[in-house]
């Protein structure tokens, strides 16, 4: 049972399941276990700093072009 409620918690992430799977597989104290842990650490620094990035970016765009201004409009 707990199996089964592991997989459905952690099928919405491939990558979480991919590193679930692999510490299963080979334990979190093996050395191959160790080299997963640090690369799962290094994907999340990458994805945070890409993050971190593209929000400046948007933020440095200033307000989309897109994005209409509003207009108030005076009924009788």
């Amino acid at each position: 049972m707990s199996k089964e409620k592991h997989r459905k918690e952690s099928a919405g992430c491939p990558v979480g399941s991919f590193f679930k799977s692999m510490e299963v597989l080979f334990g979190s104290g093996s050395d191959i276990g160790g080299h997963l842990q640090r690369s799962q650490l290094e994907l999340l620094k990458a994805i945070r700093a890409w993050a971190d990035g593209r929000m400046e970016h948007l933020e440095q765009q200033g307000p989309s072009k897109r994005q209409k201004k509003v207009t108030k409009i005076k009924v009788d």
